[in-house]
């Protein structure tokens, strides 16, 4: 390998090796758990308990077909696959978006390219990098796998899916990237296109006579590999050919765009947009828009399925003791109830406002970053006025998110025949605000102290709190561990009374730690 080549080698591996860390790390830490928790929930081999339980239309298209879960390795597949699988494609896509076009925005890359090598080779050797993670990450999965006792056959194949849908994440990315001018548009499509996936194989595992469908997309790839129930290496195939399509694609684009643009070109002229530029609150909350627009999306889905499947969940749950031993057993609590259900998926629901909201806040240290705070900073405005802003308006998103979430859960519980009010749901997800304003403050924090890791780190603390507090005590993890978790402190609401003192210091320190980064955040230098 050329000198040139060796030195953009190690500038792509500093780029990508954080999110590759984290997002490896965090995919062996949540299948070693869930491994970790079947064997405890199932010491006596009550595996029956699930039988009902994976066969549901909505519990399906949460999950996934369930081809067998006696065996922690089939358990974990369907418990934890679909997670680690959107995650991965997700990082992927984004991360590959991120260094090939975000850095060929900020014009870093016209430095970069004064040195002997092509910007064809440029790609090559970042995209090497993308698909060393993607390996890394299946790696970890089968390895995990393979030391909880689970079958060879069984851990790689499962392994290689991973791998190779993340890496078609890499070739999406790849592809966005040539064809858009702007970060923030290649980003969108492709996060856009890996939902729309998603979505098609919800709807082919929610109807069996839809399960055609499943071949669309390469998310039903990984679930008709069937590992440790039959392990099926045909779907190998297409998950193989589709990010080498992808990047060949991307490359026949590369060849034909100029140097800062996309292949498709962008409107020379736009008409002027002024509205929401008065303030810099409302013109924080204009950033946020589109983010609303694809987080409610989402919420509203989950929370429509949860509404859906609360009456036929919760009657089946009342005539199952078994299942109601287990569920004991491993932390979830008494879902009789409809009221009761819906409160247990509020929990997930705000984690996901925990996310946006991390994800929304971090659109600060973008535009730091990129430069574009310098203008801002040039009128009489103080850093703790547009941090006060960005602040503001992120949490008013997160708001609006979660009243839809609940509107949608009362919604669907109401046509699946549940007997659930609007102000018990909306009670549920406020329920979680406590959660939502401690990790807000750590994301401020950090954006004060450490920006360039607020997102991945603040995103990954709540993910593993929740993982934590949802699959602890089944792993029979000690006591003190579980209580880190913040989501282990949240009562059922409304089934339960508001936990005020876990809420009231959860809250509390959220304030410090956000008082804390404002501090941090008006004395540190800009990047």
């Amino acid at each position: 390998m050329a000198t040139a080549d060796r030195a953009v080698l190690r500038l792509a591996r500093r780029e990508l090796q954080r999110g590759i860390v984290l997002v490896v790390v965090g995919a062996g830490l949540m299948f070693q758990v869930i491994v970790a928790s079947f064997d405890a929930a199932f010491s006596a081999g009550a595996t029956g308990a699930l039988s009902g339980l994976v066969d549901n239309p909505a519990v399906r298209a949460l999950y996934g077909v369930a081809y067998d879960v006696s065996t922690a390795g089939g358990f974990a597949v369907w418990r934890g696959g679909t997670f680690v699988c959107v995650v991965g494609a997700l990082w992927a896509s984004l991360a590959t978006v991120r260094v090939l076009r975000g850095e060929e925005d900020l014009g870093r890359w016209d430095l970069l390219l004064a040195e002997p090598v092509s910007s064809a080779r440029a790609v090559a050797v970042h995209l090497l990098v993308l698909f060393v993670g993607c390996a890394l990450l299946g790696a970890t999965v089968a390895g995990v796998l393979l030391g909880a006792g689970q079958p060879v056959g069984g851990s790689a194949l499962y392994g290689a899916g991973v791998a190779l849908l993340a890496a078609a994440g890499v070739g999406l990315g790849d592809l966005t990237a040539q064809l858009f001018g702007q970060r923030r548009r290649a980003a969108g499509f492709a996060g856009g296109a890996i939902g729309v996936l998603y979505g098609v194989r919800m709807l082919a595992d929610a109807s069996t006579g839809l399960s055609a469908l499943r071949w669309l997309t390469p998310f039903g790839w990984v679930e008709e590999l069937r590992a440790f129930a039959g392990d099926r290496p045909l779907p190998l195939v297409p998950l193989l050919l589709l990010p080498v399509a992808l990047v060949a694609a991307a490359a026949w684009a590369h060849a034909r765009r100029d140097l800062g643009s996309g292949l498709l070109a962008d409107r020379d002229h736009v008409a002027a947009r002024t509205r929401l530029l008065g303030g810099i609150v409302p013109f924080a909350w204009r950033q946020r828009l589109g983010g609303v627009v694809g987080w409610g999306a989402g919420v509203v889905v989950y929370g429509a399925i949860i509404g859906a499947i609360t009456a036929s969940f919760t009657d089946w749950i009342a005539g199952n003791q078994e299942f109601q031993e287990f569920a004991a057993k491993y932390g979830i609590g008494d879902l009789t109830s409809p009221v009761q259900f819906v409160a247990f998926g509020a929990t997930a629901i705000g984690l996901i406002l925990v996310l946006q909201v991390t994800s929304a806040l971090h659109h600060g240290w973008e535009d730091e970053n990129e430069g574009r705070l310098e203008l801002y900073h040039s009128l009489p405005m103080t850093r703790s006025g547009w941090l006060g802003a960005e602040v503001l308006a992120s949490l008013a998103a997160v708001v609006l998110t979660g009243t839809l979430s609940a509107v949608a859960t009362w919604a669907g519980a109401v046509a699946g025949g549940a007997d659930v009010t609007l102000a018990q749901a909306l009670a549920a997800i406020a329920n979680t605000a406590s959660i939502l304003v401690l990790f807000a403050g750590i994301a401020v924090l950090l954006h004060g102290v450490w920006p360039q890791v607020a997102l991945p780190l603040s995103a990954g603390l709540a993910v593993v709190a929740y993982f934590l507090g949802f699959l602890g005590p089944a792993a029979d993890l000690p006591d003190w561990v579980v209580s880190l978790s913040p989501f282990h402190h949240l009562a059922t609401v409304p089934a339960q009374p508001v936990a005020w003192t876990a809420t009231i210091v959860m809250v509390a320190v959220g304030v410090v730690l956000a008082g804390a980064g404002f501090a941090t955040y008006a004395r540190r230098d800009l990047a």
